[in-house]
């Protein structure tokens, strides 16, 4: 039986441009012996109740919480550039947590550098 687990761990897999054998390596480095066919048939259902251990290390891969690769969380899954930053931004210390912050405060009020609210995009 299919469910959002699923849904999010193929859409993840695919985007991240991983293979089944690529992620079962990338699993076995964060201590989950779990193999590609495995991991296959997790993403196809097959197997409905993933362990715990595998979530936390499919989360972990994928820079996501273990609430938002189940489906339990709102929001947009991270594409490949969000999930980058993310990962560089843990690197930081504090002082380098808040520049980056700021830096990110300063690009977002220059509007060459920002998407269109959707008022703009619809013309209303």
């Amino acid at each position: 039986m299919k469910n959002m687990l699923c849904d999010n761990l193929k859409k993840l897999r695919q985007v991240r441009g991983y293979t089944f054998k690529e992620l079962e390596k990338l699993m076995k480095g964060r201590g989950c012996n779990v193999s590609a066919s495995t991991l296959q048939r997790y993403e196809a259902g097959i197997i409905p109740n993933v362990p715990y251990d595998s979530i936390v290390a499919l989360s972990d891969i994928f820079h996501i919480s273990p609430c938002a690769l189940m489906g339990w969380a709102s929001g947009p899954l991270l594409d490949n550039a969000e999930a980058d930053l993310i990962s560089d931004f843990r690197k930081l210390n504090s002082a380098g947590k808040e520049k980056a912050r700021e830096t990110i405060r300063d690009l977002t009020e220059i509007a060459r550098y920002t998407e269109p609210d959707e008022k703009e995009k619809t013309g209303t």
